[in-house]
């Protein structure tokens, strides 16, 4: 499927990417910063005219002092809602790709920027409070608090593991 093919694509990429996935699974509009921590999405404005968007999906890259790519950011929440607004409910789910695995976030009802920010602030606060074995203990344990807190306010976050197996998979742009 198109979040699978996405994700083997972009483990080896030391920076993000993100795409729009449409009703049938199909990606739309690949596009990227080319620089660590950030991302470029087309507006979505530019993609209502393309077909019907349901997702957006991007990749955590790993590398450097990063084993893993880690779950879904505030910026990522936040992005979603707005782009929720944008389109009047229809693009309602971010999935973050990495490898460990792929971070899904379905916001469920309206929900507000500030209503966001407090949940993360909440369960930033608990995370705070404890200390790691690892890297990867410190996200799993992000995304359990962030998945409690998110529930709360409608935002149902989930997590499937994935196998970690780079492949030079091939792509062909069709002019």
């Amino acid at each position: 499927d198109a979040i699978n093919r996405f994700r083997e694509q972009m483990l080896s990429k030391n920076h993000e990417y993100s795409a729009y996935i449409d009703s049938n699974g199909y990606l739309h509009a690949l596009g990227s910063t080319g620089k660590k921590g950030s991302t470029k999405v087309v507006d979505y404005y530019k993609m209502i005219k393309e077909r019907d968007i349901k997702s957006v999906i991007h990749n955590h890259p790993h590398g450097g002092d990063r084993k893993w790519g880690g779950p879904l950011s505030i910026n990522d929440y936040l992005f979603a809602n707005q782009t929720r607004v944008k389109s009047n409910g229809k693009v309602d789910t971010i999935i973050a790709t990495s490898r460990e695995g792929t971070y899904t976030a379905k916001i469920t009802k309206s929900v507000s920027d500030v209503s966001i920010k407090r949940a993360a602030n909440k369960a930033d606060a608990t995370l705070k409070k404890k200390t790691y074995r690892s890297e990867k203990s410190m996200w799993e344990a992000m995304q359990k608090e962030y998945s409690k807190e998110m529930k709360k306010i409608g935002i149902n976050v989930s997590f499937s593991p994935g196998t970690y197996r780079e492949k030079n998979l091939i792509t062909q742009r069709l002019d």
